[in-house]
């Protein structure tokens, strides 16, 4: 997650009408998780971490232990991590890298499989949910699934079709690329333009 916040940070720095109203980063990748910024402000709580949607339970009667310890959660039916392990019985050389499994899975169909098919739906559900709880006024997705033109339209199909009438016009789902790098960018800009604040005022 602080790899999203400093992603986060360099988006709203980079792109302005994202500072305006709730901005949600959600990334669905070799874990699952998202961040938000409130005009242009990114949360941070002072304890713990905000954004952990990959352990919301998506099956209650799982026996899937998810690598927080506890059985059922998203990650266990969605996270790369865990797909790719199921995934090794057919396809042994399959990467666990976010990149390298985008490009193996398109190379291979693998995204018309069953199971990536469940995952999407497990997926759409979670981020009906993030809108429920969030209200965002646009919804950013990050990731090798995303990616793929095939599971963004049914994401994108779902999505908008299980929100509340009164949302349907109210928030934007789009997809960044997913080789998107600016976390060094958002990672520094704060410590960069605090010391560049305390020089002039030295000066």
């Amino acid at each position: 997650l602080n790899t999203l916040n400093a992603q986060l940070k360099y988006l709203l720095i980079k792109n302005p009408e994202y500072r305006n109203g709730i901005t949600v980063l959600y990334h669905w990748g070799y874990g699952i998780g998202l961040n938000c910024a409130y005009d242009g402000n990114v949360l941070q709580p002072k304890f713990g971490s905000l954004g952990e949607v990959g352990h919301i339970t998506a099956t209650h009667d799982s026996k899937k232990v998810c690598r927080c310890g506890m059985k059922g959660c998203l990650e266990t039916e969605a996270a790369l991590w865990s797909l790719a392990d199921q995934l090794k019985g057919d396809y042994p050389d399959i990467p666990d890298d976010e990149v390298e499994f985008h490009k193996y899975c398109n190379s291979r169909n693998l995204f018309q499989e069953s199971i990536l098919q469940e995952a999407t739906r497990h997926i759409t559900k979670n981020l009906n949910i993030v809108y429920l709880f969030l209200a965002p006024d646009r919804i950013l997705l990050t990731g090798p699934f995303v990616n793929n033109k095939k599971i963004m339209n049914k994401i994108h199909i779902e999505f908008y079709k299980n929100l509340p009438d009164y949302a349907k016009d109210h928030v934007e789902l789009s997809v960044l690329d997913n080789r998107f790098n600016g976390e060094i960018f958002g990672s520094t800009y704060s410590f960069f333009s605090e010391k560049l604040r305390n020089e002039l005022l030295c000066k």
